[in-house]
């Protein structure tokens, strides 16, 4: 255990970062927060519940437990033989070098972290990034009809705003393979759409590889992007790789 004890006393000392798993979260009643656990070779590892983030806060611990994290070493307790950690102090130092790397166009690998309407949440080693829709699938498939909680993509910069919010795109686009081409389509055919883009002038449905159909904004129900509809096709002019439809019915 001396071994032990001088090898995490020269990383703190070194401001050095190391990665463990977490084991358990609970609450502590001597510090008065939740916590974080894990087993650094005997010794128990505390991250504590405002050391656990630098960009957001959490509702619930529960979701690290199993996950491999960053964090550097703030405290020893010999006679109790624990080891206060900070996974924020790692986030924050991590920061710069992931948004160097992805400025200089390197491909990193992200986790998917969560689900939103219009795309996902990914994390790079903690720092977190947003994948949209659009730049996931060249046909509007959503991440998460493709993606679980917990894949990995790989990911390149898409863009950074002035307050360092990353964006990012996939190395690759998803292709589905079945989806009709234009070539496809016939008059009066009734085919499954999702509504991709609403204007002033009119709705884009995507009804295919590359294919954005237009039709008028519905007067009989409320539209929004992202729904799956029924559309049947009225017009189609070959010459100029155009589509024009109705919208029959939402079907969410």
């Amino acid at each position: 255990m001396k071994d032990i004890l001088q090898f995490y006393k020269k990383v703190m000392n070194a401001k050095g970062m190391l990665k463990s798993t977490v084991v358990r979260t609970q609450p502590d009643s001597d510090l008065d927060c939740k916590v974080l656990i894990m087993d650094l070779q005997g010794f128990k590892g505390v991250i504590k519940e405002d050391e656990v983030d630098a960009f957001r806060s959490w509702k619930s611990l529960v979701r690290f437990v199993g996950q491999e994290v960053n964090f550097i070493i703030e405290e020893i307790d010999e006679e109790n033989e624990t080891i206060y950690c900070s996974r924020k102090k790692a986030q924050e130092m991590l920061e710069e070098d992931i948004i160097n790397k992805l400025n200089d166009g390197e491909e990193l690998d992200a986790k998917i972290t969560g689900f939103v309407k219009y795309g996902a949440y990914v994390s790079i080693e903690g720092i977190y990034a947003l994948l949209h829709n659009v730049d996931f699938s060249d046909d509007y498939i959503p991440v998460s009809e493709v993606h679980n909680i917990g894949d990995k993509i790989k990911v390149k910069l898409n863009k950074k705003s002035t307050n360092n919010r990353l964006t990012v795109e996939p190395v690759e686009k998803y292709v589905a393979t079945g989806l009709m081409s234009f070539d496809s389509f016939e008059k009066d055919q009734v085919v499954l759409g999702k509504i991709v883009s609403i204007k002033p002038w009119g709705v884009y449905v995507n009804i295919g590889r590359g294919v954005d159909a237009l039709c008028s904004i519905p007067e009989t129900f409320d539209i929004e992007e992202g729904l799956k509809v029924s559309f049947r096709i009225t017009v189609i002019k070959p010459e100029e790789k155009k589509i024009r439809g109705k919208i029959l019915r939402l079907l969410g």
